[in-house]
């Protein structure tokens, strides 16, 4: 989030371009989908070692 605050002042500040906002606001899009992922990955693993211990 912080690369793309930055990003956007930059933008309005005119020292950077609008693909460069693009790009920054892409990579905090991806990020977040990451770690949304990461998060499935780990409830499922919990919920498999609760099963298959028995709990």
């Amino acid at each position: 989030m912080e690369k793309f605050t930055q990003a956007q002042k930059r933008y309005e500040n005119g020292l950077s371009d609008y693909i460069e906002l693009q790009q920054a606001r892409q990579n905090y899009i991806d990020a977040k989908s990451g770690l949304i992922i990461d998060y499935y990955k780990y409830y499922d693993a919990l919920a498999r070692m609760y099963h298959a211990t028995g709990m």
